[in-house]
């Protein structure tokens, strides 16, 4: 087995004795916080090794946010992941977007998400909380009909992962796609999240270095 996975098990079980669980709401949580406790340093070549500069490109992954900081950082592994896979294995560059989910409560987790890991900052977390991601996500639905399962991802296993990302670079060739606004951010078809990578360990195992330069941890978000 994997060091670094024992390690994570071996921490969640200390949590969990420790009653901590419960404010360490998601398993990622661990992951970044080993990678903290190893003083990882930011890192200034991040933007250029793990994601693009926003608004580079409308080809783009949508990442459904949902729950408290744990849970985005979840999710937001899982779109970076994605990202970084989609690059590798079908040559596809598309930007992170984000949209939060429909709960007064994601204000508090951007803040906490934002103050702690300085990665973060740069993400507009309801950038995809628009009329023009609702019109889009009509359109979208309506002109895949039945595939558009395939575009919103909420599986997680390497098979399924591998079979979106296929569907995703054929769509994208499509030549009844709509025009899209010159000035506009995203475009048909677009790539749905809405998955945690602590589901299944395929996103971690492969990405772990890249989403520790994510959630580089800064230090002074620490009580005393």
């Amino acid at each position: 087995m994997n060091t670094k996975r024992v390690a994570i098990r071996i921490a969640l079980i200390a949590l969990a004795i420790l009653g901590a669980v419960s404010y360490l709401n998601n398993f990622l949580t661990i992951v970044v916080l080993l990678g903290a406790l190893e003083s990882t340093p930011m890192a200034s070549s991040f933007r250029n090794t793990s994601l693009p500069p926003t608004n580079t490109t409308a080809v783009t992954i949508v990442v459904q946010l949902s729950g408290e900081m744990g849970n985005q950082l979840g999710k937001l592994s899982s779109g970076l992941g994605l990202q970084l896979w989609a690059k590798e294995k079908y040559g596809i560059d598309a930007t992170l977007r984000l949209q939060h989910q429909n709960n007064g409560k994601w204000k508090r987790a951007m803040e906490n998400t934002k103050t702690c890991f300085p990665n973060t900052r740069p993400f507009d977390f309801e950038e995809c909380n628009t009329d023009e991601f609702n019109y889009l996500r009509t359109k979208q639905n309506k002109l895949f009909a039945n595939e558009t399962a395939l575009l919103n991802m909420r599986c997680y296993t390497e098979g399924c992962i591998d079979a979106s990302l296929s569907f995703f670079q054929k769509a994208l060739q499509r030549r009844d796609l709509p025009d899209s606004n010159t000035n506009a951010t995203i475009a048909i078809p677009y790539l749905l999240v809405d998955f945690f990578s602590n589901a299944n360990s395929v996103i971690l195992d492969r990405y772990y270095g890249n989403i520790k330069k994510l959630f580089a941890f800064d230090n002074a978000c620490c009580k005393a």
